[in-house]
């Protein structure tokens, strides 16, 4: 099985496990061109770009069950587009499963114009699936163009990629908490409160006086739960479109997603 994987999305599990459940060994094979994927995420609007590892990861925690299924990244860096560089393609594919030991009976694809290629290229039977996309209607070109009103078809493992982090800074008592319950209810997403303040208050008695360079790191720890807990919680959820915390100053970064 062949595809960019840009990003991995629920009609790929579809197609991939339905081959899985037809073949005692199934090959993924992703390929890659730089530059054709900085152009593909420049017509985007993903806000940042997935890197090989990024998609390779995607495929293989999705997949890291499934003991039958092999997972391969191929360059197809100078290869053409289709439909112009088949006969490239395919010599570069021949030669990549040859040195990999790969000898696969039949290729599985959602793409019907791609089924005869492969036959008169690689020699090898196609298996359809899906084709008109009549169970899963998706393409990786339709969550590229608008991630978030295609949520529900993005996979779990995928999902953290597209949430989006956003630090409220200010000084103090200067509506901080304010402003990030409100653009929490009109995002309709989740917030993290600045966990300083419940620290404080727990632990110091209200007063910060008593504060030390040894409760550093618990509150910065505290706080960084509290944000991965909002993240789960918006992972989960509907579509939401930020994820807001608090930065109350002792976490130097802002950590996203």
């Amino acid at each position: 099985m062949f595809g960019k994987f840009y990003p991995l999305h629920t009609g790929h599990i579809y197609l991939i496990q339905r081959a899985c459940s037809q073949v005692d060994e199934l090959h993924i094979i992703m390929g890659y061109d730089d530059t054709r994927d900085r152009e593909l995420f420049e017509e985007s609007a993903m806000s940042q770009q997935p890197t090989v590892p990024d998609r390779l990861r995607w495929l293989l925690q999705t997949f890291k069950y499934q003991k039958n299924i092999r997972i391969h990244a191929f360059n197809e860096e100078g290869m053409e587009p289709y439909p112009h560089g088949w006969d490239v393609w395919s010599h570069g594919i021949r030669a990549f499963m040859s040195e990999k030991g790969i000898e696969p009976n039949r290729i599985y694809t959602s793409e019907e114009a791609d089924a005869p290629q492969y036959l008169e290229h690689l020699g090898i039977e196609t298996v359809l699936i899906d084709p008109k996309r009549t169970f899963m209607n998706i393409s990786g070109g339709q969550i590229r163009e608008n991630p978030f009103r295609y949520w529900e078809y993005i996979p779990t493992e995928v999902k953290p990629f597209f949430v989006r982090t956003v630090a409220i800074l200010g000084g103090e008592s200067s509506g901080k908490s304010t402003l990030v319950n409100k653009l929490a209810n009109i995002f309709n997403t989740t917030s993290a409160w600045e966990y300083g303040r419940d620290y404080v208050f727990s632990h110091l008695g209200g007063d910060e006086m008593a504060l030390q360079y040894s409760d550093y790191d618990k509150i910065a720890l505290g706080h960084a739960q509290y944000i991965d807990f909002c993240g789960e919680i918006c992972q989960q959820g509907g579509v939401h479109r930020y994820r807001l915390r608090q930065h109350s100053g002792l976490l130097s970064e802002v950590r996203g997603t």
